[in-house]
């Protein structure tokens, strides 16, 4: 007969729980992919029904385990509150799209918080800011995106290939910044403070740093309950590329059950791992920059793509290297003086300026008045947003389908 001891016991527990998520996901989110998969090989039809995936489930499952994992590790204590881990998982502000948040973030805060009538107006000005993210920047950058992206890689001209690329770049940014404002801003209101997402990701001199800015709660997610488990960086540096090549693939399957997403995973892993190797970056100085925007918006097109033979001929006509059969639109199409001025704003909002300028204007006011200026600048952002709103059809967050 069996003997458990009481260690023994947490582990199989935990095991379980784990198991049990992660085959939920795996069926919610994969079960098509697979089947596509088991088809081609087998060269069969099923004719089984789609599954259909329910909204939020990467983001709600990340957060129930990290919850049990935290609780095994002794990093937080097990609450005996039903009700307040159900709240800690469903809470409605982020569950959708993130951020991800642990909940040693916000153990303290479910318990007991206090917020004021400064709290509510610091989290309406940040919801006001995500949602003109959303609706003014991400839905003008994703027409363009969109646009180009519907037709074939041989009908862009170079210009309008990049163009699509960095829209798309644009688009996903606020898309997803602007989320996760909109519910760092409505936690605040209720009294919770949730972990920033962002960090101005286009300001990184290499790959490696630009994902330490980008969707950075997902990162630190994989890092604290995959890379470091599995050793990190403290072990050889072949079995520290591999670490590295689970992390990176993992990442990459997550946002989406597609040969794509895989293909986009492998590739960051490869470059991860050539910058690991050779810490090239740091010497390429200023330049860094403009290498770490070229890798990423080339291996934005894999993501973006609906197939890999798409994102070849996408990457191909980049660089002039595609025959163009047919020219779909000319540049002159898109560059007009309303897109123009958006790509401005966009490049200029994606960078520290705009808020260096807030900070070094409002520190000449006083408190009062820095507080009127920034509920004046909230209303007429708030203004803007809903008159885009009311013209613009349906566009939902892309983060949405992850």
């Amino acid at each position: 007969m069996l003997k458990f001891t009481a260690e023994k016991s947490r582990k199989i527990a935990l095991s379980l729980f784990v198991l049990a998520n992660v085959f939920l996901l795996g069926y919610w989110k994969y079960f098509n992919f697979f089947t596509d998969v088991a088809e081609k090989i087998t060269g069969k039809s099923f004719n089984l029904q789609p599954v259909l995936l329910p909204i939020g489930i990467s983001f709600f499952t990340f957060q129930g385990m990290s919850y049990v994992i935290d609780c095994y590790r002794k990093k937080v204590t097990p609450n005996k509150n039903f009700l307040t881990v159900a709240l800690y998982i469903s809470m409605f502000p982020q569950l959708i799209a993130g951020p991800i948040v642990r909940y040693e973030d916000i153990c303290n805060q479910l318990e007991s918080r206090q917020f004021t009538a400064d709290d509510i107006a610091s989290g309406l000005r940040k919801f006001t800011v995500g949602l003109a993210k959303k609706a003014v920047l991400a839905n003008s950058f994703g027409v363009v995106a969109d646009q180009i992206f519907n037709i074939q890689p041989d009908e862009h001209r170079l210009i309008v290939a990049w163009l699509g690329i960095i829209s798309y770049s644009l688009q996903l940014y606020y898309d997803f910044a602007g989320y996760s404002d909109m519910a760092i801003g409505l936690g605040r209101m209720m009294g919770f403070t949730f972990p920033e997402n962002f960090n101005y990701p286009f300001i990184s001199k290499s790959y490696r740093e630009l994902w330490t800015r980008w969707h950075m709660t997902l990162g630190t997610w994989f890092r604290e309950y995959v890379y470091i488990p599995l050793g990190g960086s403290r072990v050889s540096t072949l079995r520290g590329f591999f670490n590295i090549f689970v992390v990176s693939f993992l990442t990459g399957f997550w946002h989406g059950a597609d040969y794509t997403y895989v293909v986009w995973g492998l590739s960051m892993a490869v470059i991860n791992c050539i910058e690991k190797a050779t810490n090239f970056p740091k010497k390429l100085g200023k330049l860094g920059h403009v290498y770490t925007l070229l890798i990423w918006h080339l291996t934005l097109v894999v993501f973006r793509s609906p197939s890999i033979t798409y994102a070849a001929g996408y990457i191909r006509s980049l660089f002039g290297l595609l025959k163009i059969n047919r020219v779909g639109f000319e540049p002159s199409w898109y560059f007009d003086r309303y897109y123009v001025f958006m790509l401005v704003v966009g490049i200029l909002c994606s960078t520290p300026v705009v808020k260096s300028l807030w900070i070094k204007t409002s520190g000449k006011l006083s408190l009062s008045s820095k507080d009127l200026c920034a509920n004046v600048i909230a209303l007429v952002l708030f203004a803007i947003s809903c008159m885009y709103i009311m013209t613009s059809t349906y566009n939902p967050f892309i983060y949405f389908q992850f």
